[in-house]
């Protein structure tokens, strides 16, 4: 396999350096992210973050593989909120929520989310893998492909189950 295969590219990552450690208020507005290439593409990574705002937020993904619009891991007391355009050519989400090293993504507020395109042959609106207290709320999925899904809730690689989502 080639080195290309597993290019990765973020927008904007923001992410503490340990496990247990978190970067705290962070705040992104009135921002546009638009990120094109790599195979793998992610437009807002948050990993080990708390007190996260993003409003007014753009962000404007395309990979040949796989894209993410908002990707939120091990974060607690965030608010989750803007506009997403996202296509790849194999998988496609508009906002990932799932486990990075804790399993832990606690108290999210996912609001105003304006899922404006998600495109691919798998395409996901929101996949959220073992967090608990998400609330899903004030918004617009637009899913294109073959096998769509707005909302998908499963348990994360730790067999941690999805709790206490209000929709």
């Amino acid at each position: 396999a080639s080195e290309s295969q597993y290019v990765t590219i973020d927008g904007i990552d923001i992410q503490s350096k340990k496990v247990g450690e978190y970067v705290s208020g962070n705040e992104i507005r009135s921002s546009r992210i638009n990120v094109t290439g790599g195979r793998f593409v992610y437009g807002l990574n948050i990993a080990r973050a708390e007190d996260t705002i993003t409003p007014l937020t753009y962000i404007d993904v395309t990979s040949s593989y796989y894209a993410v619009g908002i990707q939120v891991g091990d974060g607690k007391n965030n608010n989750i909120s803007g506009y997403v355009y996202s296509k790849a050519d194999d998988t496609a989400y508009g906002y990932y929520s799932t486990a990075m090293a804790t399993g832990v993504t606690d108290n999210t507020n996912v609001s105003k989310l304006y899922l404006q395109q998600v495109e691919a042959p798998n395409a996901v609106g929101v996949r959220i893998e073992g967090a608990k207290n998400t609330e899903l709320s004030s918004a617009t999925y637009n899913i294109y492909g073959e096998n769509v899904k707005a909302i998908e809730l499963v348990p994360d690689y730790m067999g941690n189950k999805v709790t206490d989502v209000n929709i």
